[in-house]
């Protein structure tokens, strides 16, 4: 076993919350909501190396150490809300909303390093890395809601924008590049989403969605990230996040798009027949691509079912991924950490760290659903 890590947490959490609507006419509403929170975070976090300690140290080839380290961090604030709408017809709402958000921090679950750093590599977090803290947000959303065509269609539509304040950002320690989340200075994120569903007639439905989001750093995030310059690892190379970097796992585009038809079978039967595709636009794996960062391509994925109901029972016969695509969904370090560097005795030795996590392949399976009703 060459890693081991631990992480305990404990977690009190209050809040105390609620919402005032007042009609100012038959069509005009007003709400406003308040949310008070507090919480405090206990976390105890371990890390061995057993492999490393019994070639170079004391311990058995089985022995673990865990010398825990106590953390945590407390916080509390108050989040508020308000929403207005308007009614202009019985099939046509607009509406309009300010809110605030966030989310409790938590522990990297990584160990302190030692004072001094040893001169062999060990993996280890500097005090800033910790914990990360907790991010908060204010958002602004305008929309409608809308029905046509005798409410046989339906369009729904909204443009959204969204200010972020120490935004948690995925980033690594300086010692080992071990994965970690990060507190940034600022971020925004802001896009536009579509959806509409369609009684093309009174067996065939459709409906689809389109969202378009532009997601970047607003400030400065100094040593957001770090890189080497292969042979080797090391020295670590601190590297900036800047003002308008994209930021990582969130595509641009996506959308998906849904067709079902309903009969009946016999006259005890109704058969569901569904048809669907997502698609994501491309993604980037580090802030703004930087520090060997990569983009990964967007792709689409189909899904099929037919849906036999009669009574209590149903049978499924579904295919996920129908078309069998292959696609990159995520990927481990980068590309840099593909070498081949000398042991200890000067032998080669192929480094692994580097691999990508790809989309689930193709699924065709048979449920047979019995309903209780309880």
């Amino acid at each position: 076993l060459e890693y081991f890590s631990v992480n305990k947490t404990e977690l009190e959490e209050m809040a105390i919350y609620g919402e005032l609507g007042y009609d100012i006419t038959d069509q005009w509403q007003v709400t406003v909501g308040a949310r008070y929170y507090d919480y405090t975070l206990d976390t105890q976090d371990a890390v061995d190396f057993p492999l490393f300690n019994s070639i170079f140290g004391d311990a058995g080839p089985t022995e673990i150490f865990l010398d825990f380290q106590q953390g945590g961090q407390s916080d509390n604030g108050s989040l508020f809300k308000f929403n207005t709408s308007y009614q202009f017809t019985p099939d046509l709402l607009g509406y309009f909303t300010i809110s605030e958000g966030y989310r409790i921090g938590n522990s990297n679950g990584v160990a302190p390093c030692p004072d001094p750093l040893p001169d062999n590599q060990i993996a280890c977090g500097l005090p800033d890395e910790l914990q990360y803290f907790p991010d908060k947000t204010t958002n602004y959303e305008v929309g409608i809601r809308s029905q046509w065509l005798d409410r046989r269609l339906t369009i729904n539509g909204a443009i959204y924008y969204i200010d972020w304040e120490d935004p948690q950002l995925a980033g690594t320690t300086d010692n080992a590049a071990l994965p970690i989340t990060l507190n940034g200075n600022g971020a925004e994120s802001r896009g536009v989403e579509l959806s509409f569903d369609a009684l093309l007639s009174n067996s065939l439905s459709l409906r689809g969605s389109f969202a378009y989001t532009k997601a970047e750093l607003s400030e400065d995030a100094p040593a957001l990230l770090n890189t080497f310059s292969p042979p080797g690892f090391g020295p670590r190379i601190d590297v900036d996040g800047l003002a308008g970097d994209r930021l990582p796992g969130s595509p641009e585009v996506q959308g998906s798009l849904y067709l079902s038809y309903d009969t009946v079978v016999g006259s005890d039967w109704d058969l569901r027949l569904n048809y669907g595709v997502n698609g994501i636009g491309d993604i980037l794996t580090r802030t703004g691509g930087r520090a060997d960062g990569e983009r990964l391509g967007g792709f689409s994925v189909h899904n099929a079912s037919a849906t036999l109901t009669g009574g209590n029972w149903s049978l499924q016969l579904y295919a996920k991924n129908l078309w069998d695509k292959y696609a990159i969904t995520g990927v481990r370090a980068t590309r840099a950490s593909v070498q081949t560097v000398a042991d200890e005795n000067g032998d080669p030795v192929t480094v692994r760290r580097y691999y990508h996590d790809v989309l689930r392949p193709r699924e065709i399976g048979l449920r047979l659903i019995y309903d209780f009703e309880l």
